[in-house]
């Protein structure tokens, strides 16, 4: 034969046999999978990418002002690279760890790539993709932390007697007295959501609390008991300003001021939930109030988005920066200054003498208002 001829034969026969077996786009082993982006109750319905330096956070039951689905966590991730499709060979199957524990899956990849799941338990906690392939062999992806804010407590009013979901930081009083010094409990009283009370005796305060005197906010600077006989001190501020007349405590609202923590969680509009005869928190419905000043005077704003303000930059006037903050905190606008000659309907906020109001009958305001609302009204 030819040897040119040859030689081609051959170019053209291992030239067939490379075309038929082309190398595959797929693992034949262990394939990794990356967390690309989260869905929580703070983006829902968009989804954040997964960054070395963004901080995800979670509200357990949603956010009440979204969709029900915005309590559900959904982790989107990718897969490098892509399982064997191969139809003979066992499929390759992912689950979702949350601290380890399983809490979605195992199931077949999906082109959607992801998992979800509805968070019941409070704190930081790491989510981490695990894909198993043909071989039985588990990969884990690197895990991402969310801190999951809230959690609800079980009464033993009785069955499904459950209160509204509360922040998982809540510092909870349970105070309780009985007949008998060794006799049954006959009444005990619990108070949530680290709710500022008016300052008493018989609770062990502490920096992280607040206080409330002469209808404004205060924080303590110490750890302090009043125990009886004594008597709590009568704290308010120099004038209208934000100035504490007692030096172990610092005023810490309803004018916004740095260095506190403002939430954005919601009271409960459902009436069958019970709250305490006096109860300084917002009304139903609405998270934490503020005032803030603009050109026009003093004016009340609700948080939207919980933190604090950065306290390396002054504070603002909500008015002029359309109710956002530096330090992840924005606000939204929840009423003015009480008025002369207006009518106001039943959960109107309205502004007087430094402190908040909210209004339970409507009706319209006098000509003259006087001295304006006192804390007595």
């Amino acid at each position: 034969m030819n040897t040119k001829r040859m030689f081609l034969l051959a170019v053209a026969i291992f030239g067939s046999v490379y075309l038929a077996n082309p190398p595959s786009i797929f693992s034949q082993g262990n394939s990794t999978p990356i967390i690309d982006s989260l869905v929580t109750s703070f983006s829902y319905p968009a989804a954040q990418k997964v960054t070395p330096n963004f901080k995800f956070g979670h509200t357990i039951g949603g956010t009440p002002a979204k969709a029900p689905e915005s309590a559900t966590v959904t982790v989107n991730y990718l897969v490098t690279p892509l399982p064997d499709p191969d139809p003979l060979l066992p499929p390759t199957l992912a689950e979702l760890l949350e601290d380890n524990v399983r809490v979605a899956g195992p199931e077949k990849i999906s082109p959607t790539l992801s998992l979800s799941y509805t968070p019941t338990s409070p704190g930081a906690k790491t989510l981490t993709v695990v894909l198993t392939n043909t071989n039985g062999d588990r990969t884990p992806s690197q895990g991402v932390t969310v801190q999951m804010y809230g959690t609800k407590i079980q009464t033993g009013l009785g069955i499904g007697v459950v209160t509204p979901y509360i922040p998982f930081t809540s510092r909870i009083f349970l105070e309780a007295d009985s007949l008998l010094v060794d006799g049954n409990v006959k009444k005990a009283e619990f108070f949530h959501r680290n709710l500022p009370f008016q300052i008493t005796t018989s609770v062990p305060y502490s920096p992280a609390d607040k206080v409330i005197s002469n209808g404004k906010l205060f924080r303590p600077k110490i750890i302090v008991t009043y125990k009886p006989p004594t008597t709590p001190p009568n704290i308010n501020t120099v004038g209208d300003t934000t100035i504490s007349d007692k030096p172990n405590f610092d005023y810490v609202g309803p004018r916004l001021v740095g260095g506190v923590d403002y939430y954005n969680y919601l009271e409960s509009t459902d009436n069958t939930v019970v709250l305490p005869n006096v109860y300084p928190a917002p009304p139903r419905g609405m998270s934490d109030l503020v005032i803030s000043s603009d050109a026009t005077g003093d004016n009340i704003y609700r948080v939207t988005v919980a933190g604090q303000l950065d306290q390396a930059i002054a504070v603002p006037s909500l008015a002029a920066t359309q109710g956002v903050a530096t330090g992840i905190l924005e606000f939204v606008f929840a009423g003015g200054a009480l008025l002369p000659s207006t009518t106001y309907a039943s959960g109107e906020l309205p502004l007087s003498n430094g402190r908040i109001y909210v209004v339970v009958q409507p009706g319209t305001t006098p000509a003259s208002l006087g001295p304006g609302l006192l804390q007595t009204d």
